[in-house]
Formats: C-alpha cells, structure tokens, sequence
C-alpha cells in the first residue's frame, strides 16, 4: 500500500492544537497516512476556495461559512462537528477611532477577510441583532488579520470581527481596541472534505478523525501541561488561554445533529445570505463516518 498524504486547511490558532500535532507527530504513518496541516491566516474563505481548486483535501472550518460556501455549490461534505462551543468573535476597532460602542453603524464599514467568511457572516449576525441591513459596499475585503490591521489603520474600514483570542495581542499592543463580543449561535468549527477525495478515502478520513479524537482526548486530560504548550506555541498569556480552555468543548464524536445545520440554514437564509433557490436544491452535505471501518 502506498503512503496516503493528506492535507489538512486550518486557521492558525488554538483551536487546531491537535491538527498541528497530528501533522508534526505523525502517528498515522504506521498506516501509511502522512497528515500536512496547512496554515490558512485568511481563513474560512481561504480554505472554502483551496478545497474548491483542489489545494486542500480536508478543512476545519467555520460552521456557518463552509455551510454558505456548500450551499451555494461547493462540491463539498461536512463530516465532524470538531468544536461544540460557541465562537467567541471580538468586535474590533482601531486604538485612534472614535467609536465607542458596536452598534455605531451609520457610515462605517467592516472589514471581512472574504465573501461568506466567518468575518463576513458574522457581521450580518451582529448587525441583525441591533436591526440592521448590511449592503455589500457596507463590507471591505481584507484578507487576513495583516490586512484588518492595515484597513483599520488608514480608515478604510472601521470594525473587525475575528476570535477574540487570536486578536488580543493587538488589543495588548494598543493597536486594536475590543468594544465587544459576538458569540455564534451554533458549535463554530466543522471539519469538510471535498467529495472527490472523500469518495476515494473515506477510511482514511475516518481514521485521521479518530487520532484527532484521541489526541484532544490526551489534551482534555493533561489540562496544565496543555494550557502551558498552547500558551507557547500561540504565545499568549497563560491566563488567557486557562479562560479560552475553561470554555471549550472539542467535539469527540461523529454526530452530525440535522437540528444544529438547519438553524444555521435558517439564520442564513433569514439574513439575506442564502436564497429560496439555495436551500430548495441543496445537496445532502451531512456525512457521517461513524460506521466506517477503521
């Protein structure tokens, strides 16, 4: 049998620790699968089109992203709910602007690292909550954080929504300032496989989803140790990633819960991201490997 290699999209932040172990470790060479986590700073959108051009066989993704990205045509399946806690976004503004609050919305844009991105999505999100309809040239293409940091500096755009944990070194700096918090409704990261791939590897996507299960099993287990290695390896304050890991709940089964995708669709929908004809023909996307033999 010849070595599968795989590779596996994800932002680089905590969330993905035991990614970043499984592909450093290796564990899985003994069955002839050599994992490559790959680093995507831009994120959902990022990865929602590498999967799309065949640059990524596997990604942990944003719920809501992936899900408008597949509805929307992507020839995709989401197999794993891989964290069950909310995501808790940060609502971001630069350290000389004169917003106070984050609900100041008439004439100020949000930067969005792409179309259907965790960044962009949650932006309706947010806004919907204080009754308000964003337009598309409400919204300016960033691409990264760098890129947030240098929109947000020259006024190009005013708010910035991303993980809270991930930004604080910025907001240590006094180069952002929080003015607050956006929290997803729904359990924020799924892992996808682009159905080609997954087609012709479905064992060897269920047991790479098996190791990630027990290395975050092992984590879960050694709380101190992990606080201490997600601190260096993130370099974070130690107290920030106790408060970040007192709250998260990786996910360590196969369930994929019809309930928990159609709110997502409905929320969507209910946004104005998603149309009538998006949900009316959408693909079975829900994949399951539970039976899968491994």
């Amino acid at each position: 049998m010849g070595k599968n290699s795989v590779r596996v999209g994800g932002v680089p932040e905590h969330f993905n620790t035991p990614w970043y172990l499984l592909s450093e470790e290796k564990p899985l060479l003994k069955d002839n699968i050599d994992v490559d986590f790959v680093p995507c700073y831009g994120g959902t959108g990022e990865m929602a089109t590498a999967l799309r051009n065949n640059e990524l066989d596997i990604a942990v993704l944003l719920t809501e992203g992936i899900t408008a990205n597949i509805l929307k045509g992507d020839d995709v399946s989401i197999v794993k709910i891989y964290v069950n806690s909310p995501l808790r976004w940060g609502i971001h503004v630069s350290r000389t602007s004169d917003i106070l609050k984050d609900d100041e919305f008439e004439g100020h844009k949000f930067a969005i690292s792409r179309p259907y991105s965790g960044s962009h999505l949650m932006a309706y999100v947010h806004a919907q909550k204080h009754n308000v309809e964003l337009k598309d040239e409400d919204f300016v293409v960033i691409k990264n954080i760098d890129g947030a940091r240098k929109s947000l500096a020259n006024g190009e755009s005013h708010y910035f929504l991303w993980e809270k944990f991930t930004t604080q070194p910025y907001v240590d700096n006094g180069e952002f300032r929080c003015v607050g918090e956006c929290p997803t409704p729904w359990p924020c990261f799924v892992v996808a496989v682009r159905n080609e791939f997954l087609n012709e590897n479905e064992t060897v996507v269920a047991k790479i989803l098996d190791e990630i299960n027990r290395i975050v099993a092992d984590l879960e287990a050694d709380r101190e140790n992990t606080i201490d290695e997600i601190s260096r390896r993130f370099e974070l304050k130690r107290e920030q990633v106790a408060d970040w890991f007192s709250q998260l709940n990786w996910n360590k089964d196969f369930e994929l819960p019809q309930d928990v995708f159609h709110e997502v669709e409905t929320t969507l929908h209910n946004l104005g991201v998603l149309k009538d004809a998006d949900l009316r023909d959408k693909p079975a996307y829900l994949r399951s490997l539970a039976a899968v033999s491994i």
